[in-house]
């Protein structure tokens, strides 16, 4: 989808004026239904059980689970909002279309909600939306700065 897009302005027109931005929050409210249904099976799970015995089982169950559930997500997100990057680099009505989305108050609900703004993703989730704030298109297959150099390059002064 990436590829098509970037290379067929004429994709990107039709993306922005079917109302394609709404996917962004629909992917975070099924991001944010997906932690809700965790939170509850782990409870019914946990049902039954006394106290000493549920809180071991609820630290065992979230170090076990729910990292590989944040980190398909958190690549979920990674992939659309490359997919956002490449559908309003040069498109002026698109960005405009993105910046109702990204200002509403569902998106920033949801986002919250979704799980994804933790310690582990944080750095991720502010490149990615620097990346659109600044219309940096690059390959998503490409690996973050960080990733590649293991380190930050940029520091506060």
């Amino acid at each position: 989808m990436w590829r098509v897009l970037g290379a067929n302005p004429a994709t990107k027109i039709v993306f922005g004026e079917a109302k394609g931005f709404s996917l962004l929050l629909l992917v975070l409210e099924s991001i944010q239904a997906d932690e809700e249904g965790s939170r509850m099976l782990r409870r019914d799970v946990l049902f039954g059980l006394d106290e000493s015995q549920a809180s071991s089982t609820v630290n065992l169950s979230s170090s076990l689970h729910q990292k590989p559930e944040t980190q398909s997500h958190m690549e979920l997100f990674t992939s659309l909002m490359h997919v956002l990057t490449v559908v309003v680099a040069d498109m002026p009505v698109n960005r405009n279309f993105l910046h109702e989305s990204l200002v509403s108050p569902a998106f920033k609900q949801l986002l919250l909600k979704s799980g994804l703004l933790c310690e582990q993703h944080e750095d991720k989730i502010a490149e990615l939306l620097f990346d659109v704030a600044l219309e940096r298109v690059h390959s998503p297959s490409l690996n973050t700065l960080d990733e590649q150099c293991k380190c930050s390059q940029f520091q506060v002064i």
